[in-house]
């Protein structure tokens, strides 16, 4: 059995390839966004290899901003919660290692290009940490012995070649509208076999996601009547299953609730990347700038400040943070105590 690993660029993949993809169809096939079924997306990979290809590693790597201009913390919130809930579902449905790097904005590089001045000064980290663990991988004795890429940029061609100089081999999928085309200028120099083009429509139909419902038992202690709740399959982990209307209410806290679904803690840490830590009944919960009120800086909030906020997810629940979760961060201030 052939031993691979794939390594998906996951920026590139949610930030232009599936939107080119998805513009790319006629308007009576399109989805918004076209979806890619991850779980089936190897067994793709593998059949148009020609089989004999077990897949012993499945990552994404993606990025999240930090350190963020003050006029853009408010509006990057939604994209920042809409990645967590991504990265959330690569791990808990589709069972893929998630790596997430750092894009710093020093707190004065605008994210919208209509917003700056120039190309973005700011480099991608993706490629380089996607790079790295590929040769990392490369290196071990019997690790991989087929490297498949699901990637749009040129930047990866280095890679390719110094991967196959270490003995390996080397698989491409991309999409055609959505890759930079110095991709493939010198093919024969740097891939195994011809590249698996996902917009392809023998490749496109196997790979669509067609999202699916299922039951699943709410294991909340205050939750009322029957515990069988409908969730689209995969997004959950049935270990620690928790419906919504259970999770918009609050838990009794030691340390006291606020307002109807607000919990009080304090401030354990902050870090100027643009987020911090909540101290909540001997835990820590991370919260990101952006989950402040608007014209509240995450530089004004010091260690022991008292804040309110909702609880998203407790520690080992899944999710993008080992610590927990917090939104709608409010600091507590002087009069108000």
């Amino acid at each position: 059995m052939i031993r691979a690993m794939l390594f998906v660029d996951g920026r590139w993949l949610d930030t232009w390839g599936l939107r080119r993809l998805t513009q790319s169809l006629p308007s009576s096939e399109r989805r918004t966004p076209f979806q890619i079924d991850f779980d089936a997306l190897p067994e793709v990979v593998a059949a148009e290899l020609g089989g004999g290809v077990e897949f012993v590693r499945k990552m994404f790597f993606s990025s999240t901003p930090v350190n963020l201009h003050p006029g853009d913390v408010r509006s990057a919130k939604e994209k920042i919660d809409r990645n967590e809930q991504r990265f959330a579902e690569l791990r808990n449905r589709f069972r893929y290692e998630v790596s997430i790097s750092l894009a710093d904005y020093r707190g004065e590089i605008r994210m919208r290009k209509e917003d700056r001045k120039g190309p973005l000064p700011i480099p991608n980290p993706v490629p380089m940490a996607l790079g790295a663990e590929a040769m990392f991988y490369a290196a071990m004795p019997s690790a991989l012995d087929v490297a498949v890429f699901l990637v749009g940029d040129e930047v990866y061609r280095p890679t390719f070649r110094a991967l196959r100089r270490m003995g390996k081999r080397v698989a491409l999928a991309t999409i055609r509208e959505g890759r930079d085309p110095r991709l493939l200028a010198d093919a024969s120099e740097t891939l195994d076999w011809k590249p698996i083009f996902i917009d392809n429509a023998d490749v496109l139909d196997k790979v669509e996601l067609r999202p699916r419902r299922a039951l699943m038992e709410c294991l909340s202690p205050l939750h009322r009547g029957d515990r069988s709740v409908w969730v689209i399959e995969g997004l959950e982990e049935p270990s620690n299953f928790c419906c919504s209307d259970c999770r918009s209410v609050s838990p009794p806290s030691v340390e006291g609730k606020s307002r109807e679904g607000e919990l009080a803690g304090t401030v354990s840490r902050i870090f100027r990347h643009g987020y911090g830590f909540i101290l909540f009944e001997g835990k820590e919960y991370f919260f990101h700038a952006s989950d402040l009120p608007p014209n509240t800086e995450l530089f004004t909030l010091k260690e022991n400040d008292r804040v309110t906020f909702r609880l998203e997810s407790r520690p080992g629940q899944g999710g993008d943070h080992k610590r927990g979760r917090a939104r709608d961060v409010t600091p507590v201030r002087a009069e108000t105590r």
